[in-house]
């Protein structure tokens, strides 16, 4: 067994360690001046492993269909993430009401904060960037000021077209087959990539700093959060890859696995 393997992580599909990996790229980007120059170096190959797996998968969904059905559903989410931010800006353009237009800046940076570029993805990276901003659009304050500018029809349909594109993308979906060869080295390597930088971030914090354990408290959010890998029964969803044990602890800082890991 590999040092490394003692960091658990999450049960992932490819597409979950796709859409978790964004996540904690994501709060590292919004924490840049004060990122740990110690994680640096793990950060950047976090990045590359993460485009690796976007490619792979975007290579495996697009020669397996790219069909009328599957274009219509693409289609189907783009213009339902487009209805929303369409939303979004006109509250944020509405003069005389400073509380609406906050909200809708909030959404504005949280969901959109590129704008509408990730509804031009390969389908599977698009589905994983949309993963996301759903995790995001559920947090209380998002939640909040989406509430507030009367969005939910929009976010219904979101919720409703993402659902129907995993579907036809085979995301989410039990699986008794190990990915292709082409898919399973990239997700491998990516959930390597994000051990090494939490290992990193971790040994960022120094007892005798507070604010450098905040900071590495911060950073690792997504990972002491991460629910997305769960159905509605509440049953862990695998799909095959069981090359992680679930993360116990909801401390701040990861789950230590008690015994050997196959990664």
């Amino acid at each position: 067994m590999k040092g490394i393997d003692l960091i658990s992580l999450p049960r992932l599909t490819a597409a979950g360690a796709l859409a978790l990996s964004e996540q904690l790229l994501s709060t590292a980007a919004s924490h840049k001046k004060s990122f740990p120059p110690l994680a640096v170096t793990a950060r950047g190959a976090l990045v590359e492993a993460r485009d690796t797996l976007a490619a792979a998968l975007r290579d495996k969904v697009e020669r397996a269909a790219a069909g009328p059905e599957l274009q219509k559903l693409d289609r189907d989410i783009d213009s339902a993430y487009a209805g929303l931010a369409s939303l979004v800006e006109a509250f944020m353009r509405m003069p005389g009401n400073e509380t609406l237009s906050e909200h809708a800046r909030l959404v504005q940076a949280t969901v959109f904060p590129d704008g509408l570029r990730f509804t031009q993805l390969a389908f599977a990276l698009e589905w994983a960037e949309s993963q996301v901003r759903i995790e995001r659009m559920g947090t209380p304050e998002v939640a909040a000021a989406l509430k507030a500018l009367g969005a939910k029809p929009f976010v219904d349909t979101i919720l409703k077209a993402h659902v129907a594109y995993g579907k036809a993308l085979g995301m989410g979906a039990a699986k008794t087959t190990a990915p292709p060869p082409a898919v399973r080295p990239a997700y491998l390597s990516l959930l390597d990539a994000m051990r090494w930088y939490t290992i990193k971030v971790v040994a960022s914090a120094e007892p005798s700093a507070p604010e450098s354990q905040a900071m590495a408290d911060k950073l690792l959010v997504p990972l002491t959060t991460w629910s997305v890998g769960r159905r509605s029964n509440g049953e862990q969803d695998t799909n095959g890859e069981q090359d992680t044990p679930p993360v116990e602890s909801t401390s701040m800082s990861p789950a230590v696995s008690p015994g050997p890991v196959n990664g």
